[in-house]
């Protein structure tokens, strides 16, 4: 009787288990931000621009799941889509369009990112889509709201590096009240080398090697895992890093002078976090200038 009781037990838990770890992920999207997190036990797993659906064919707000997916559609009007993921009916997560046949980019799409553009639907970027579609899994929750928060803006400003002004404007976008630094303009102002193959990003300064992914939050200090909520996006002008939590792993401490749109980097002696802990999100920990 007790073995014929376990092997019940036993086969209603196999049922109830890929629920269980089904609901541990969600998908939120904010309509404010036009951003996509994912998230897995409350554990951040991917951050993405998007592009949700435009003042006269908006997105709907409420509470969804993730349904059917798919390699590929073509719309009534002629573009097409690739890793598409349901989530309402007709309502998917999809990545930037292209033409009828699947091979030319419409570029308007990538340019429109961190905008509501859409028919309704929530574009990502084409590694997005295809991340969303691999990893997130049929019936996990999406919740679609408006925080009220500022979207994405993107301004001029100029650096200030241990006093010194450097003349060039920088390209700056602002997420979440975060600013990110286009990748390739940050060895304007930090002697280094940045390499970037596809979604991989790495930047070295002397015997500081960084490594990030695009829309992986977190980074990597000569190989070691570092935290961080923010992370580096892909828009049409190229990839964007996020500047706190970079410059802090280069052992710089930032302050934004907003009026006169000029980025004050000051370099810093970085202490050792209590149980060998880092999280660069929040600032470098235990600052003290030179």
């Amino acid at each position: 009787m007790k073995r014929e009781i376990y092997f019940i037990v036993l086969f209603i838990a196999c049922l109830l288990l890929p629920s269980a770890v089904q609901a541990a992920m969600r998908v939120e999207v904010d309509l404010s931000t036009q951003m996509v997190k994912v998230y897995d036990n409350n554990l951040l797993l991917r951050a993405m621009i998007c592009s949700t659906g435009a003042p006269g064919t908006p997105t709907p707000v409420g509470d969804f799941r993730i349904q059917g997916k798919g390699p590929m559609f073509v719309t009534d009007y002629g573009v097409s889509a690739k890793y598409y993921s349901a989530f309402n009916g007709d309502y998917l997560f999809h990545s930037i369009l292209f033409d009828r046949t699947g091979k030319r980019l419409i570029s308007r799409s990538v340019q429109m990112l961190g905008r509501p553009a859409s028919h309704g639907c929530i574009r990502l970027n084409l590694y997005d889509a295809k991340w969303l579609q691999e990893k997130v899994p049929r019936g996990t929750p999406v919740k679609i709201r408006k925080s009220g928060k500022a979207g994405m803006k993107k301004e001029k400003w100029k650096v200030q590096v241990n006093g010194k002004l450097y003349p060039a404007w920088l390209d700056i976008r602002w997420l979440e009240g975060q600013a990110y630094l286009r990748a390739q303009q940050l060895s304007w102002f930090i002697p280094g080398k940045m390499i970037i193959k596809g979604t991989y990003i790495q930047f070295v300064r002397e015997k500081t090697v960084l490594e990030l992914f695009l829309s992986e939050p977190g980074l990597k200090i000569n190989g070691r895992e570092t935290r961080s909520s923010l992370a580096p996006q892909l828009f049409a002008d190229g990839p964007y890093l996020p500047l706190l939590p970079v410059l802090s792993a280069l052992g710089y401490q930032l302050e934004y002078m907003n009026r006169a749109k000029v980025i004050k980097i000051q370099t810093v002696i970085q202490l050792p976090q209590p149980n060998g802990t880092e999280n660069v999100a929040d600032g470098v920990y235990g600052n003290i200038y030179n």
